[in-house]
């Protein structure tokens, strides 16, 4: 960035350009390098949750840092819709789940709270918490709920309750076959206000440690 900060100077200096569109110019060339390392960020940490396992369910990770990712992932989007993340960080054991995948589960989750506020905005928050042998990450939102005659569907295949052309119906679906397929559960907690979703991962064992 200081390169470009200087080269930028250099042309103010060596035309007559009017100083007010310059500082634009460098507000905007900021942008620029701070996106493009908030882009490379993202790529870091998604290539560190990869999983090369043949066997997904076998694998584990850090889902603290499955969180991170995605939150980086979604921030633009949930801040163009005025919409307020409230991350609950704990320590978090490693668990047993692909983190490739936990960032599609955790991301599918976000945007459908993303998508349910986006008239108002409002508030998401992120929970985690450990129970036993359980690690439960709870995603819950202030938008305008699920209707109660509904609830029993929304992890069916194709059933949406979005405008045709928004949503194939199939985000929850795969999610809840992703988490299924770690020895986990996907479940909607009904409350009096917004949407509340909670994955319940296994805690990886000594056996499945990193290095175990």
């Amino acid at each position: 960035w200081k390169e470009l900060e200087d080269i930028l100077e250099d042309l103010a200096k060596s035309s007559n350009q009017d100083p007010g569109l310059m500082d634009v110019a460098k507000r905007c060339a900021a942008l620029v390098v701070r996106g493009s390392e908030r882009i490379e960020g993202i790529v870091r940490n998604l290539n560190r949750l990869a999983s090369t396992g043949e066997r997904p369910a076998q694998a584990i990770c850090d889902p603290e840092e499955a969180i991170n990712a995605t939150l980086e992932i979604v921030a633009h989007q949930l801040t163009s819709n005025n919409i307020e993340v409230e991350y609950k960080r704990k320590p978090t054991p490693w668990v047993r789940a692909n983190g490739g995948e936990l960032v599609q589960v955790l991301l599918n989750l976000l945007l459908n709270s993303s998508f349910a506020m986006q008239e108002a905005g409002g508030v998401v928050i992120v929970d985690t918490s450990v129970h036993d042998e359980e690690s439960w990450i709870d995603i819950s939102d202030t938008g305008s709920g699920i209707p109660e005659e509904i609830t029993g569907q929304i992890f069916d295949a194709f059933f949406t309750t979005k405008e045709q052309g928004e949503g194939s119906g199939l985000g929850l679906s795969i999610s809840h076959q992703m988490v299924s397929g770690w020895g986990g559960s996907l479940a909607y907690i009904p409350q009096e206000v917004g949407a509340r979703f909670r994955i319940v991962l296994l805690l990886a064992t000594e056996d499945t440690s990193p290095g175990g």
